[in-house]
């Protein structure tokens, strides 16, 4: 199991942020970050890893011990996944102009991991891999 500062310092190296850009994200101070990842800190006020964890769109779980559920599912993650097999599961079966759409669905859904959920459905919808919603 992994400690905290552990898992704060890789979440920060994984987004390739300087400890300046984290605290700045935060709004505390680069010693306070340095404190953090140097495992000089041993409590921390339930605000300060709320904020982590979102900033990091980490569950707060993962966050406090570097195991279980890593990402934060919503709603609009299981939406997307339900579009993504119903187009996987007709690709297969489909020509090779659905297997780019079923390649293409991937990359969508890798880059969600990084980025906002809402653009990569809307990526999807302007190349017309999935409907426009009728919002």
């Amino acid at each position: 199991m992994m400690v905290i500062h552990q898992v704060i310092k890789g979440l920060r190296k994984e987004k390739e942020l300087s400890q300046k850009d984290l605290s700045e994200a935060l709004g505390i101070t680069n010693e306070d970050v340095s404190r953090i990842e140097g495992g000089k800190r041993k409590t921390y006020p339930i605000d300060l890893l709320v904020k982590i964890s979102e900033f990091f769109d980490v569950s707060i779980d993962y966050l406090c011990k570097g195991e279980g559920l890593k990402y934060i599912i919503t709603q609009d993650d299981i939406d997307f996944y339900e579009i993504y097999k119903k187009e996987k599961s007709l690709s297969e079966s489909i020509d090779p102009e659905m297997r780019a759409a079923d390649r293409r669905m991937k990359e969508i859904r890798l880059m969600k991991m990084y980025e906002n959920l809402a653009k990569a459905v809307q990526e999807a919808q302007d190349a017309g891999i999935i409907p426009q919603s009728d919002e």
